[in-house]
């Protein structure tokens, strides 16, 4: 889908947007249309305008079919209290410190489970392809994974596993091709493909066994702490995002599981979306534009060497 929306954009680039029929349209009511805008310009404009970004985001059909998914989250829910209640939860993690623990966490991650495989490349004689945008999406959800909730999905592993024993991270990635491919099919008829469903139906609940175990502890830890601080353990430092969906508000009430349970499932995946096609994009860039990527890499030299050996760079130093 990637490779075929990136196609799209090169033919379209001029234009900023196309549209798209999966069936011709003069196949009713069976057609399905959908625009793609590739100007960023444009996009703005669509997205600044609420009552047309409620239009084009939140169309009905569209958040039916990916339910399963995003469930009872924010991005599920319309303009209203409950979505504004959510809203303040969740940005209220995004600080400073959190900031230096993802720094903290990527580079950790980088050179433990990123860098190894790199360094099998070093010293062939054949160049090797590094799958950017795939690279950039697993690196950001496992990051997202440690930052957020205190899980690891171990989506950077190079095994190939299958079954039970499928990493989280591919066990997603194939829901998300079902819904896609759902979307796009004639209403109603992926209802009958029952081998797939039962496929999507069984990761779903491993996902969701998942998600239940990581919240109710959670849970569990914030309510033991409230009832034995003298200040119902509010004056706590929240360690991730997770924590302060768990916290109650200044009023005293807390999120219902189901909503904690949406956004979780919503953060675990479609949090990192956004961020893992920056880097992509980054990376590509880079690598189209060889001087660039020659001094970016004369800074982070120059940088790790006024750190000293052992020593890591912050958000600050970066």
């Amino acid at each position: 889908f990637l490779r075929w929306y990136l196609k799209l954009g090169d033919e379209f680039s001029e234009e900023g947007l196309c549209r798209v029929w999966a069936f011709h349209p003069y196949f009713m009511p069976f057609a399905r249309v959908a625009i793609f805008v590739f100007d960023p310009v444009m996009g703005k404009q669509l997205l600044e305008d609420r009552q047309n970004a409620s239009k084009l985001i939140k169309e009905e059909n569209i958040y039916r079919l990916a339910s399963p998914l995003v469930g009872d989250s924010l991005l599920a829910l319309p303009d209203g209290t409950e979505w504004k209640h959510q809203r303040k939860k969740s940005a209220a993690s995004f600080t400073p410190q959190m900031l230096d623990r993802i720094c903290e966490t990527s580079v950790d991650i980088l050179e433990k489970e990123v860098f190894p495989q790199w360094q099998a490349f070093d010293g062939s004689d054949q160049e090797t392809p590094v799958e950017a945008a795939m690279l950039a999406s697993r690196l950001a959800l496992e990051i997202l994974g440690h930052v957020a909730f205190g899980y690891a999905f171990g989506g950077l592993s190079t095994e190939e596993l299958e079954g039970e024993e499928q990493s989280l991270y591919d066990g997603y990635m194939e829901m998300l091709g079902i819904v896609l491919n759902r979307s796009l099919s004639i209403p109603n008829l992926w209802k009958l493909r029952r081998k797939q469903n039962a496929r999507f139906d069984k990761l779903s609940k491993r996902l969701d066994d998942l998600i239940t175990h990581v919240v109710q502890r959670r849970l569990e830890e914030q309510v033991k702490l409230e009832q034995e601080s003298p200040s119902g353990g509010q004056n706590r430092k929240a360690r991730d995002l997770l924590d302060f969906l768990v916290q109650k508000d200044d009023e005293g009430n807390r999120m219902e599981f189901r909503y904690i349970f949406g956004n979780v499932r919503m953060f675990f995946f479609a949090g990192h979306d956004t961020t893992a096609n920056t880097l992509a994009n980054a990376l590509w860039h880079l690598a189209t534009h060889p001087d660039k990527q020659t001094r970016l890499q004369q800074e982070v030299d120059s940088l790790y060497a006024n750190l000293g050996d052992g020593k890591r760079p912050n958000v600050k130093q970066l």
